[in-house]
């Protein structure tokens, strides 16, 4: 289930206001319904950009007062104090990075070519300014670390009035940055975002997703609602890895976000940026919510699970008593299983074409178990350039004959859908049709 967040912990008020004019009376109460954020395309992008132009000066305000309250703290200089009064001004494109201060999390990857960004910050046309905040667990070092290396860099010549640092996090900080900047930048090293919720905040409030494809944006990402970094895939190598995100952060920045950003009518409206905004609205708010979240658990796993419970009980939990007497079969009788395939011509070739269909047939050995306790399926495996499987397909076998020496045949079929690296083979599973759940065993037995 890919987390959620709670849309009334998270929604601006002001824009909740907006979203009443134009959404069904009763969308409070279902906001779980993706029918219901269709009405986000009525809104005139003239009121969606004026309301976030004044949640902009609103967060300017916010973000100054706690600015200036942290370097009289830090017992910084006169004319320091007196730059906060221009610091963060909300005609600039402001990019937000806040979030948990780890390592993977990769905070200083924008600087990773500091004098292209320098560049991209300091033109005069087109400025550019980042606020960062956040914090890293008190046992962390290494993210501390990396705070401290921001902070040195915020507080450069070149950097002081483009970054800026925001101490002590807190859902204050939080709400104020999450409907105030105009870009969420999200740079996780791949594949370890387990979600990231905090760009599902910002982008419910119209806030423009910049992120590695990773976590909740690989399922929140359509190509109108923000933009991605990088490519779809893993590296092996960090710094490979850390270079080709951090070109595609630039490259994004100077051919695509920032002339967008700039580009107003004669009213002053970036109205095809305001329409990236409503495609966030709609996009993240009818699917990233909690509601949704919930109901998935519930209909999904909560509910069956306790239906399960019941029928496991019923008649003195025959059920239940049926399926450890299996499972203790499978235990004793699992490693006896063989697999032999039957190499044919179109299964061993080396290169293959879309839309070819791949036969495969097996010898497979049972032991003690019978062919209807077992299911034999085709494991099919797209692979990425390093070698890595980026996912897979199953595709069933069916029972062809039974051959000598307690062998059966198997044979099977699928269709090559898309070019790439694929790799299949053969395995055999416990019959799913005979569990309450697939993954109830979860044991395979693979060809060797």
């Amino acid at each position: 289930m890919t987390n959620g967040v709670h849309v009334w912990s998270w929604l601006n008020p002001n824009l909740v206001e907006l979203l009443d004019k134009y959404l069904p009376e009763d969308w409070h109460e279902r906001v779980y319904d993706p029918e219901i954020w269709e009405g986000v395309d009525k809104i005139p992008e003239s009121e969606i950009w004026e309301l976030h132009m004044s949640l902009k000066s609103r967060a300017r305000g916010f973000l100054q007062g706690r600015l200036k309250r942290q370097r009289m703290r830090l017992g910084e200089t006169i004319e320091d104090l007196l730059e906060v009064e221009e610091a963060l001004p909300e005609d600039v494109l402001t990019i937000g990075f806040a979030r948990r201060f780890a390592t993977y999390k990769r905070a200083t990857l924008i600087f990773k070519d500091i004098n292209r960004l320098k560049s991209i910050i300091a033109n005069s046309e087109r400025p550019v300014q980042f606020v960062f905040a956040g914090k890293a667990h008190p046992a962390d070092d290494p993210g501390k670390e990396l705070i401290r290396k921001l902070y040195e860099i915020s507080r450069t010549p070149e950097f002081k009035s483009r970054v800026i640092i925001v101490e002590n996090y807190d859902m204050n900080i939080a709400r104020h940055l999450v409907s105030g900047v105009d870009i969420w930048l999200n740079t996780p090293r791949r594949p370890h975002e387990a979600s990231g919720t905090s760009g599902e905040k910002a982008g419910m409030n119209g806030v423009l997703n910049f992120s590695v494809l990773d976590g909740w944006w690989v399922e929140g990402f359509n190509g109108e609602n923000g933009w991605a970094i990088g490519d779809n895939r893993d590296y092996r190598d960090q710094e490979l890895q850390d270079r080709i995100d951090s070109v595609s952060i630039y490259s994004a920045l100077e051919k695509e976000i920032i002339p967008l950003y700039y580009s107003r009518d004669e009213e002053g409206v970036a109205r095809d940026w305001a329409k990236k905004m409503k495609s966030s609205i709609k996009e993240i708010g009818s699917k990233f919510n909690t509601h949704r979240m919930i109901a998935e658990y519930a209909t999904d796993l909560y509910f069956p699970a306790a239906d399960l419970s019941v029928e496991a009980e019923r008649d003195g939990y025959k059920l239940a008593k049926s399926v450890a007497v299996w499972k203790d079969k499978f235990s004793a009788s699992w490693n006896a299983i063989r697999i032999k395939p039957n190499v044919q011509a179109e299964s061993s070739a080396k290169s293959v074409k879309v839309g070819q269909e791949i036969a495969l047939s097996a010898n497979i050995y049972l032991g003690t178990l019978d062919p209807s306790e077992v299911q034999a399926e085709i494991f099919v495996a797209k692979m990425n350039d390093e070698g890595e499987m980026d996912s897979f397909s199953l595709y069933p076998m069916k029972l062809v004959k039974e051959d000598v020496h307690g062998e059966y045949v198997y044979g099977g079929k699928f269709v090559v859908s898309e070019e790439g690296n694929l790799a299949y083979t053969v395995r055999v599973i416990p019959n799913p049709q005979k569990l309450p759940n697939r993954y109830f065993i979860p044991i395979a037995k693979w060809i060797v």
